[in-house]
């Protein structure tokens, strides 16, 4: 697997989107996929818990992205939202598995 690199050299990373506003969130995540990222990174630092709209969103962006031909990673997810979305088959750092629409 190959890694992205900017014009600078540097390691491009992907867009990161930050999961403590719901709505903001979407329309955030939606924004990225529709550009020409190829990945797209939801970010749980601030999360206290996986609230079910949380996970929706994670899903949706996943769905969302996985139309698009895009992948959505997790980081920075801590204890407690790590087991929480692993019930949900998701682990920190690895693909979000997009859902087939």
């Amino acid at each position: 697997m190959t890694q992205a690199v900017d014009v600078t050299g540097q390691l491009a990373l992907p867009p990161v989107v930050d999961l403590r506003n719901a709505d903001a969130t979407w329309k955030a995540s939606q924004q990225l996929c529709d550009e020409n990222a190829a990945q797209l990174t939801l970010d749980a630092s601030d999360l206290a818990e996986v609230t079910s709209i949380g996970v929706q969103i994670v899903f949706a962006t996943a769905a969302y992205a996985g139309a698009r031909g895009k992948q959505v990673f997790l980081r920075h997810a801590n204890d407690p939202i790590r087991q929480d979305l692993a019930l949900f088959g998701l682990t920190e750092l690895s693909p979000v598995p997009s859902l087939s629409t």
